[in-house]
């Protein structure tokens, strides 16, 4: 089993990923583009948009983010 498939089920039963992508205080640009993408290529699904930080709007993909498989 890859890392990127492992998870931490917290108490109340929620699993959630091992390894994820944190996007606060991201800068605009190219570098965060690619950072997000080669993410999101290689399986990591847990990328913490930092809505409350408005860096959402900075990553691409974002759209599928929030979509259920």
């Amino acid at each position: 089993m890859s890392c990127l498939n492992e998870t931490f089920v917290l108490e109340n039963g929620v699993a959630i990923p091992k390894i994820g992508l944190g996007t606060w205080q991201v800068p605009n640009g190219e570098t965060t583009y690619h950072a997000v993408s080669f993410a999101l290529k290689k399986g990591i699904t847990g990328i913490t948009p930092a809505v409350c930080c408005k860096s959402l709007e900075r990553l691409p993909g974002r759209h599928m983010l929030f979509e259920k498989k």
